[in-house]
């Protein structure tokens, strides 16, 4: 009997494969959006304190996305997803721990092609990992001045047109 034979093994399998399912839709229905983000700006007027820009790109703002090129807007999908993360990732991930349940200073995200990767890797001030069947996996830049968390707050804002991002959640066997 070969390793789908056992009926746990394949239960297990047809659950990871609906898992991953599901992930490919939530991800068809990210797209793109335009716009400048400025992360302390946020962070003060919710009574934070800001990043500390350490080290500035030339010609960039420090704490300051570089966000998509003009034109991009978002589709009523793309709003939904934002709004989602805001009311479900956003307060999971202050109690994730980087490395046990996501990958840390990895996203995901959905996009038509490379070209389009490229861009909102680049308008998270991060690189592309891989882009593969319209999802991809980028990195946050090193040396960049922003955290994960940064960038989730930033894709969960409804008022800025940047793409909806997701973790890399680290999937574990039950």
């Amino acid at each position: 009997m070969g390793v789908l034979g056992n009926k746990r093994n394949r239960v297990i399998l047809i659950v990871c494969v609906a898992a991953v399912a599901v992930f490919l839709i939530l991800g068809a229905v990210m797209g793109l959006f335009t716009k400048r983000i400025d992360v302390n700006a946020t962070r003060e007027s919710e009574g934070g304190a800001g990043s500390g820009a350490a080290v500035q790109q030339p010609g960039a703002d420090p704490g300051v996305l570089p966000g998509m090129p003009e034109g991009y807007k978002l589709t009523r999908e793309q709003v939904q997803q934002k709004k989602a993360i805001a009311e479900g990732v956003l307060p999971a991930f202050g109690v994730m721990r980087a490395g046990a349940d996501y990958v840390d200073g990895e996203f995901l995200f959905s996009a038509a092609d490379d070209a389009e990767a490229e861009l909102i890797v680049a308008a998270y001030d991060g690189e592309l990992l891989s882009f593969d069947y319209g999802f991809g996996v980028g990195k946050l830049r090193d040396g960049s001045l922003f955290t994960l968390g940064d960038l989730l707050e930033a894709s969960a804002d409804t008022g800025n047109n940047l793409p909806p991002i997701e973790l890399n959640i680290i999937m574990k066997p039950f």
